[in-house]
């Protein structure tokens, strides 16, 4: 059956500032220079001060942003959450870090406080006053969130990110001037051609350029998806609930809760057009990889089989969020 309600439609958001990006593109183009220019300098500047902090160095991805966090600040051991993405392991294991997977408490974050921990702030979550005791922070998600002082934030401008390009690209952010130039070197400056430690990991101008348009409608984004979480709010029946606070946090992904036959609701919305994903399927302790953890993680396999992701995205119609929310609602008043 043809999808009449996507997860994602990234063409609302585009088609508002389209204009604005097709000179942006067009001014790179002409320019000749397409690595290491001024669209370049002038996003890190704007995404640092957005951050609130002092230093922005783009890559190639949020991966290699983890990967670079962590060779610069050294780190030998992280432990990660066992419901996030398994690049956050991947990227964190390629910058030499030894990984830990961690069960997670009901609310779906890390049940282990620890120096070591590596917070994901999973479908643009605010951090815990625990979790802000960290040093690396996987905000790949939390487009909008300010990082303390001492964080070293690693960001992913995928396209369905709330700040999301037109292609792949990341950062790291960070207070610390000694942290910025390791990570400048090591993510390919065209001033170090022989470290033998570089990852190569850069922006392209026409990235950069696309996401400075986008950032100075980021706030508003931020504003648009929190009234789109309050609807699904006032709309779903009690006993589902939306994992993210619908007030604080910044919505990246829309998660829900679900009592029970998750895989069964998820068929139930696609016969009526209504497309859903699972964030994330698999817990990082049942994939046999270079962090395979032969524990079992009881309340990560839960999580894994009871969260749902409905559509969320700008421009989606009340009406739409209506149709989905009474839709799950008669499922559950018949299950």
């Amino acid at each position: 059956m043809t999808k009449k309600i996507p997860l994602n439609n990234l063409r609302i958001s585009n088609d508002l500032v389209i204009e604005q990006i097709n000179r942006a593109i067009h001014k790179v183009i002409t320019s000749g220079n397409y690595l290491f220019g001024k669209e370049t300098k002038k996003f890190s500047e704007e995404w640092s001060k957005y951050c609130g902090q002092k230093f922005c160095i783009p890559c190639k991805n949020g991966t290699d942003a983890l990967s670079l966090a962590a060779k610069a600040l050294n780190i030998k051991k992280a432990i990660v959450q066992a419901n996030t993405i398994p690049l956050t392991a991947q990227g964190l294991y390629l910058g030499g870090a030894k990984i830990t997977i961690s069960d997670v408490n009901t609310d779906g974050r890390s049940n282990i406080i620890s120096k070591n921990l590596v917070p994901v702030l999973l479908y643009g979550r605010q951090p815990t006053k625990d979790e802000l005791k960290s040093k690396i922070f996987d905000a790949a998600h939390a487009h909008g969130w300010k990082p303390p002082k001492h964080a070293v934030a690693c960001w992913s401008f995928y396209p369905t990110k709330i700040l999301g390009g037109m292609g792949d690209s990341g950062a790291v952010t960070t207070n610390d001037p000694l942290i910025a130039k390791k990570i400048t070197e090591l993510s390919g400056s065209r001033d170090i051609l022989n470290n033998p430690k570089q990852i190569n990991s850069r922006i392209d101008e026409i990235q950069a350029s696309i996401l400075r348009i986008k950032l100075k409608f980021l706030d508003e984004y931020i504003f648009e998806r929190r009234k789109i979480a309050s609807l699904y709010q006032e709309n779903l029946i009690n006993t589902v609930r939306i994992v993210s606070s619908v007030k604080n946090d910044f919505h990246h992904l829309l998660v829900i809760y679900v009592p029970h036959n998750r895989n069964k609701l998820k068929r139930y919305l696609l016969e009526r057009g209504i497309e859903t994903k699972v964030h994330y399927p698999i817990p990082l302790n049942k994939i046999k990889s270079t962090w395979f953890n032969k524990k079992q993680l009881e309340n990560a396999n839960i999580w894994s089989e009871h969260i749902l992701s409905l559509p969320m995205f700008i421009g989606i119609k009340k009406s739409t969020i209506i149709t989905i929310s009474k839709a799950i609602n008669n499922f559950y008043k018949n299950n």
